[in-house]
């Protein structure tokens, strides 16, 4: 009888990691913007980390499946859900990090 040789395979998973930066935003926003994306985590979308070291900077880390557009448009209709103004990122093939001013008008 010959022994079967096991050959290991890794599935690649079609995530892409995207760095999140809101910028504008003080203190007592940081927290609400962390709970709101941990609060939207499924499957596709979902929370890695979170950093308010800097002052009025939040970069959110998330992994997402699909493009940065996709990503861009969730976000916003999470901010503005919960009542936080943005302006548009700017969003091209190559960018990987999208950058969210809060609009103070």
């Amino acid at each position: 009888m010959q022994q079967e040789e096991f050959v290991y395979q890794k599935i690649n998973e079609d995530f892409s990691f995207v760095m999140d930066c809101f910028s504008g935003f003080d203190k007592n926003e940081s927290g609400r913007l962390r709970r709101m994306v941990q609060d939207k985590e499924y499957n596709s979308f979902y929370y890695l980390s979170f950093d308010n070291s800097v002052p009025s900077i939040i970069l959110i880390r998330v992994r997402h499946a699909g493009c940065p557009k996709d990503l861009a448009d969730r976000i916003i209709r999470m901010m503005d859900t919960n009542s936080l103004e943005v302006e548009e990122p700017i969003i091209a093939p190559d960018i990987r990090n999208l950058v969210f001013l809060h609009n103070n008008d």
